[in-house]
């Protein structure tokens, strides 16, 4: 005999909203390295660097972005109410 499981989940009250603000915080950062950018050469005269230890920290912010999308990613697919 085929024993068959009937399993609910529900979504906690208020999950659409804060789902909703996770995915704005997580663009922000993209948003943010698109104004970085153009704004380089600026940043590397006023803080008296190279452009290569300036444009460093774009690599630290992109490696950023890239493992907090390992951590949101779950947790935005759990809040959904898929199985991972």
């Amino acid at each position: 005999m085929t024993k068959e499981i009937n399993v609910n989940f529900e979504k906690p009250k208020g999950s659409t909203s804060f789902m909703i603000i996770l995915l704005l915080f997580i663009s922000l950062g993209m948003f943010a390295n698109y104004m970085y950018i153009p704004a380089l050469p600026l940043i590397a005269h006023d803080l008296l660097a190279s452009n290569g230890a300036v444009a460093t920290t774009v690599t630290a912010a992109l490696v950023d972005c890239g493992i907090s999308q390992i951590f949101h990613g779950p947790y935005l697919i759990v809040l959904a109410g898929k199985k991972l």
